[in-house]
């Protein structure tokens, strides 16, 4: 649904996605499961005071333009 990230990084353990969409930016950040080396989604978070459902309901709506 987001297609790759617009901004990729890593951070310590993190890894860090951020998508940059012109209305409603999503950051994504994974962490290794334990055991394991597996990523695990562990949080997400928007900006601009838009709820996640409805950010994530502009992203579904605008496909895989996300400023890239």
């Amino acid at each position: 649904m987001l297609g790759p990230p617009t901004v990729s990084s890593v951070r310590g353990m993190a890894t860090l996605w951020e998508y940059h969409g012109k209305d409603c930016p999503l950051f994504l950040s994974f962490y290794p499961e334990v055991p394991g080396n597996k990523l695990r989604l562990f949080g997400i978070e928007t900006e601009g005071g838009i709820s996640l459902p409805a950010c994530l309901g502009r992203w579904r709506d605008r496909g895989q333009d996300h400023g890239k």
